[in-house]
């Protein structure tokens, strides 16, 4: 298992963001929709291009929850649309901590 799961969108402008990502041995990519049945626990970020379906992200923000629960880390390549990540007291540089 790698590092880095990136969830891909699969959309056409997506694809300059991915694309170095692909590239990179420590990273495993997944498919937007296949998140729903997939265990994050041996990874330890989250990668999230900007044109994921942020309804499916809304229904799985329990599953993402834990994942930063856990300590771990989630970077989205977009603007948060619905508010599938709970948002932290101790905002800072635009991240959310625990």
């Amino acid at each position: 298992m790698t590092a880095f799961l990136l969830i891909d969108s699969g959309t056409y402008f997506s694809e300059a963001f991915d694309s170095d990502f692909r590239r990179q041995p420590d990273v495993t990519v997944l498919d937007m929709y296949d998140l729903p049945g997939y265990n994050l626990t041996g990874y330890k970020f989250l990668i999230v291009d900007g044109f994921v379906d942020q309804e499916l992200m809304f229904r799985q923000r329990e599953k993402i929850r834990q994942f930063l629960d856990a300590g771990k880390i989630l970077v989205l390549g977009g603007n948060l649309f619905r508010n599938w990540i709970k948002k932290r007291t101790n905002r800072s540089n635009g991240c959310w901590r625990k």
